[in-house]
């Protein structure tokens, strides 16, 4: 059927309208029922964010802006790790590069943000390789506590306008894996390790 047959035109010209650049911006959202959050309005986000991540595996650290670079320093001295990737964009001076992220003992990255209820890093793609969060037995992220949500509705919800990374990964704790048996075992396809590195300040 020709595209300008009766109603087919018609319907065809919606569809393009409605996959316009910037048309899902004025879309109106279905409002996130207040009884479905697990985190109240109010809350310390830093609290709850520390006792949902510490629940799944990954260890808490606080510092100020100024004290950053001394807790990183500790954490990979106190892991023995040689082979570090560090991402400019903490803070912190870049150090690795783009070469092999399986021979990396540690990568400490920056995040998009962190979710509160379930103690998630939300990590989006860009300059530096995901792998470098994904792939050493050590990964570090540093967190700026107002990069904290409370929930995953807020953490990729009102983000229809901005421009979108071509993949965004959500880390709950370390990586585990379990066998028919029950057996759960941690560190087998990604980070044994995950310590988040909550900056308070900013």
């Amino acid at each position: 059927m020709a595209e300008g047959d009766g109603g087919t035109g018609a319907l065809l010209a919606r569809l393009r309208a409605a996959l316009e650049p910037g048309r899902a911006a004025a879309m109106a959202r279905p409002a996130f029922p207040e009884q479905a959050r697990l985190v109240g309005p109010g809350e310390d986000l830093v609290a709850r964010f520390t006792a949902a991540a510490e629940a799944v595996g990954v260890e808490v650290v606080e510092a100020r802006p100024a004290g950053v670079e001394a807790a990183v320093t500790a954490i990979l001295e106190g892991a023995k790790a040689s082979r570090v990737a560090i991402d400019g964009a903490t803070g912190l001076p870049p150090r690795g590069d783009a070469g092999d992220p399986f021979a990396l003992e540690a990568a400490v990255t920056s995040v998009a943000g962190a979710v509160a209820e379930t103690g998630s890093l939300v990590i989006d793609s860009g300059a530096l390789p995901l792998t470098w969060s994904l792939t050493p037995a050590l990964h570090v992220a540093v967190i700026p506590a107002g990069r904290i949500v409370a929930t995953l509705v807020d953490a990729l919800g009102g983000r229809d306008a901005e421009p979108q990374p071509g993949q965004r990964v959500l880390v709950t704790g370390p990586s585990k894996t379990a066998d028919i048996e029950g057996v759960l075992i941690t560190g087998v396809h990604g980070p044994g390790r995950v310590v988040a590195v909550v900056v308070r300040g900013c």
